[in-house]
Protein backbone atom coordinates (compact mmCIF):
# COMPACT_ATOMS: atom_id res chain seq x y z
CA UNK A 1 0.00 0.00 0.00
CA UNK A 2 1.49 3.33 -0.69
CA UNK A 3 0.11 6.71 -0.64
CA UNK A 4 -2.45 7.73 -3.23
CA UNK A 5 -2.42 11.95 -4.52
CA UNK A 6 -5.93 13.06 -4.67
CA UNK A 7 -7.68 12.14 -8.00
CA UNK A 8 -9.73 14.82 -9.37
CA UNK A 9 -11.92 11.86 -10.87
CA UNK A 10 -13.34 10.77 -7.38
CA UNK A 11 -16.28 13.02 -7.85
CA UNK A 12 -17.43 11.69 -11.13
CA UNK A 13 -16.55 8.17 -9.99
CA UNK A 14 -19.08 8.92 -6.68
CA UNK A 15 -21.78 10.36 -9.02
CA UNK A 16 -21.42 6.87 -11.35
CA UNK A 17 -21.53 4.76 -7.89
CA UNK A 18 -24.22 6.38 -7.02
CA UNK A 19 -26.10 6.00 -10.45
CA UNK A 20 -25.44 2.35 -10.02
CA UNK A 21 -26.79 2.06 -6.89
CA UNK A 22 -30.33 3.73 -7.21
CA UNK A 23 -30.57 1.53 -10.43
CA UNK A 24 -32.05 -1.30 -8.00
CA UNK A 25 -32.43 1.13 -5.06
CA UNK A 26 -34.33 4.51 -6.14
CA UNK A 27 -34.50 6.07 -3.19
CA UNK A 28 -31.13 5.01 -1.28
CA UNK A 29 -28.87 7.72 0.33
CA UNK A 30 -25.70 7.80 -0.54
CA UNK A 31 -22.62 9.77 1.30
CA UNK A 32 -18.95 10.08 0.15
CA UNK A 33 -17.27 9.77 3.31
CA UNK A 34 -13.31 9.62 4.24
CA UNK A 35 -10.31 10.98 2.67
CA UNK A 36 -11.28 10.69 -1.30
CA UNK A 37 -14.53 12.86 -0.24
CA UNK A 38 -12.02 15.78 0.30
CA UNK A 39 -10.56 17.92 -2.81
CA UNK A 40 -6.20 17.71 -2.45
CA UNK A 41 -6.41 14.69 -0.23
CA UNK A 42 -4.45 11.60 -0.46
CA UNK A 43 -4.68 8.15 0.92
CA UNK A 44 -5.15 4.82 0.00
CA UNK A 45 -7.40 5.66 -3.14
CA UNK A 46 -10.30 3.51 -1.84
CA UNK A 47 -13.89 5.35 -2.26
CA UNK A 48 -15.32 5.20 1.70
CA UNK A 49 -18.85 5.74 1.07
CA UNK A 50 -22.34 5.28 3.27
CA UNK A 51 -25.50 3.89 2.37
CA UNK A 52 -27.63 5.49 4.94
CA UNK A 53 -29.86 2.56 6.07
CA UNK A 54 -31.95 1.48 8.87
CA UNK A 55 -30.78 -2.57 9.96
CA UNK A 56 -34.18 -4.07 9.61
CA UNK A 57 -33.37 -2.70 5.51
CA UNK A 58 -30.20 -4.81 5.39
CA UNK A 59 -31.80 -7.50 4.36
CA UNK A 60 -33.10 -6.79 1.23
CA UNK A 61 -30.52 -3.76 0.61
CA UNK A 62 -27.61 -6.46 0.29
CA UNK A 63 -29.02 -8.48 -1.88
CA UNK A 64 -29.95 -6.19 -4.30
CA UNK A 65 -26.14 -4.91 -4.65
CA UNK A 66 -24.84 -7.85 -4.99
CA UNK A 67 -27.27 -8.47 -7.91
CA UNK A 68 -25.53 -5.61 -9.52
CA UNK A 69 -21.94 -6.64 -7.97
CA UNK A 70 -21.22 -5.87 -4.64
CA UNK A 71 -19.03 -8.41 -2.73
CA UNK A 72 -19.55 -8.69 1.16
CA UNK A 73 -16.49 -7.41 2.80
CA UNK A 74 -16.12 -8.61 6.56
CA UNK A 75 -13.01 -6.23 7.33
CA UNK A 76 -14.87 -3.45 7.69
CA UNK A 77 -14.69 -0.78 10.09
CA UNK A 78 -18.93 -1.52 10.54
CA UNK A 79 -21.10 -4.06 8.76
CA UNK A 80 -22.72 -5.05 6.94
CA UNK A 81 -19.86 -3.75 4.29
CA UNK A 82 -19.50 -4.37 0.62
CA UNK A 83 -16.49 -3.66 -1.59
CA UNK A 84 -17.37 -2.63 -6.01
CA UNK A 85 -15.04 -1.69 -8.35
CA UNK A 86 -16.21 1.25 -11.08
CA UNK A 87 -14.62 1.83 -14.02
CA UNK A 88 -14.69 4.98 -15.41
CA UNK A 89 -12.31 6.85 -17.58
CA UNK A 90 -10.06 4.39 -18.25
CA UNK A 91 -9.30 3.42 -14.45
CA UNK A 92 -10.56 1.53 -11.93
CA UNK A 93 -11.54 2.67 -8.72
CA UNK A 94 -12.24 0.29 -5.50
CA UNK A 95 -15.25 1.38 -3.62
CA UNK A 96 -15.97 0.37 0.35
CA UNK A 97 -19.85 0.87 1.17
CA UNK A 98 -21.20 0.41 4.68
CA UNK A 99 -24.65 0.15 5.51
CA UNK A 100 -25.26 1.92 8.64
CA UNK A 101 -28.63 4.11 9.98
CA UNK A 102 -28.31 7.77 9.93
CA UNK A 103 -27.39 8.74 13.82
CA UNK A 104 -24.53 5.96 13.99
CA UNK A 105 -21.49 7.54 15.50
CA UNK A 106 -19.59 6.36 12.56
CA UNK A 107 -21.81 8.69 10.27
CA UNK A 108 -21.84 11.46 12.27
CA UNK A 109 -17.74 11.50 12.52
CA UNK A 110 -17.51 10.60 8.76
CA UNK A 111 -19.59 13.79 7.88
CA UNK A 112 -18.04 15.82 10.62
CA UNK A 113 -14.80 15.44 9.15
CA UNK A 114 -15.71 15.74 5.91
CA UNK A 115 -17.13 18.77 6.23
CA UNK A 116 -14.52 20.11 8.41
CA UNK A 117 -11.72 18.98 6.20
CA UNK A 118 -13.79 20.94 3.33
CA UNK A 119 -13.28 24.15 5.68
CA UNK A 120 -9.66 23.69 6.71
CA UNK A 121 -7.17 23.27 4.13
CA UNK A 122 -4.17 23.80 6.40
CA UNK A 123 -5.55 20.19 7.65
CA UNK A 124 -5.11 18.77 4.30
CA UNK A 125 -1.73 18.68 4.28
CA UNK A 126 -1.35 18.24 7.95
CA UNK A 127 -3.52 14.74 7.88
CA UNK A 128 -1.56 14.18 4.51
CA UNK A 129 2.00 14.33 6.13
CA UNK A 130 0.65 12.00 9.04
CA UNK A 131 -0.67 9.61 6.51
CA UNK A 132 2.95 9.43 4.07
CA UNK A 133 4.81 9.29 7.49
CA UNK A 134 3.15 6.31 8.72
CA UNK A 135 3.57 4.68 4.79
CA UNK A 136 7.45 5.43 5.37
CA UNK A 137 7.92 4.21 8.41
CA UNK A 138 6.39 0.91 7.10
CA UNK A 139 2.87 1.06 8.72
CA UNK A 140 0.72 -0.31 5.27
CA UNK A 141 -1.06 -2.96 6.70
CA UNK A 142 -4.65 -1.78 7.63
CA UNK A 143 -4.39 -1.89 11.53
CA UNK A 144 -0.62 -0.39 11.86
CA UNK A 145 -1.83 1.91 9.25
CA UNK A 146 -4.44 3.43 11.05
CA UNK A 147 -2.83 3.08 14.75
CA UNK A 148 -0.27 5.42 13.15
CA UNK A 149 -2.76 7.90 11.99
CA UNK A 150 -4.90 7.51 15.68
CA UNK A 151 -3.47 10.03 17.85
CA UNK A 152 -3.60 13.09 14.69
CA UNK A 153 -7.45 11.75 14.44
CA UNK A 154 -7.85 11.97 18.01
CA UNK A 155 -6.51 15.36 18.06
CA UNK A 156 -8.47 16.25 15.08
CA UNK A 157 -11.91 15.02 16.59
CA UNK A 158 -11.67 17.32 19.52
CA UNK A 159 -10.99 19.94 17.72
CA UNK A 160 -14.09 19.44 15.36
CA UNK A 161 -16.15 19.22 18.07
CA UNK A 162 -14.88 22.44 19.91
CA UNK A 163 -15.80 24.23 16.47
CA UNK A 164 -19.60 22.59 16.36
CA UNK A 165 -19.93 23.43 20.63
CA UNK A 166 -19.07 27.23 19.41
CA UNK A 167 -21.84 27.26 16.69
Amino acid sequence: MGYVEYDPAYPRVFAHLTQTIHSVLPDAKIEHVGSTSVPGLGGRGTLDCVLLSDPPDHDTIVPALEQIGFVEFPFGAAQPALTYRVHIEGHDYEVLLYLLPPSHDFVRGWLAFRDFMGHHPEEIERYAAVKKAAIAEGKTQPWSYQQAKTPYLIELEQRIQAEVDQR
